[in-house]
């Protein structure tokens, strides 16, 4: 008789902690579940970042594209560079003629090329 109570506690304990194990694999699985339904939006946002990433370098390389072409033959003149990083244009060895060192403000060559590009661009 002993035997048998013991045995039978034994299994009652033994079914404890199999309905426990099976409470604990569904609390995981819900969390689980909670878990995907947080990540989903987030993956979605990390995708918007990335296209606008890709936008703005793309935006970028048109307006180097675009400023190359229209101060292409002026760069040449003016001693100058685009960078195409920054997309700054640079004067590497300015005339000292062209423009004064002690103010910013052009002088009579720069301002007669830019005249220049100017009507050049209201005839069009």
């Amino acid at each position: 008789m002993g035997a048998s109570a013991f045995g039978s506690r034994k299994n009652e304990e033994q079914g404890e902690w199999i309905s426990i194990s099976d409470l604990m694999s569904s609390l995981m699985v819900i969390f689980l579940f909670i878990a995907i339904v947080y990540i989903q939006p987030l993956a979605e946002s990390q995708q918007k970042v990335r296209d606008i990433a890709v936008t703005w370098k793309q935006s970028e390389t048109q307006i180097f594209d675009a400023l190359e072409k229209e101060f292409r033959d002026d760069l040449r003149v003016w001693q100058a560079e685009l960078d195409p990083l920054s997309l700054e244009i640079r004067f590497t060895a300015p005339d000292p003629k062209a423009l004064d060192a002690s103010r910013i403000t052009l002088k009579n060559l720069l301002r007669a090329n830019s005249q220049r590009a100017w009507d050049v661009k209201s005839q069009a």
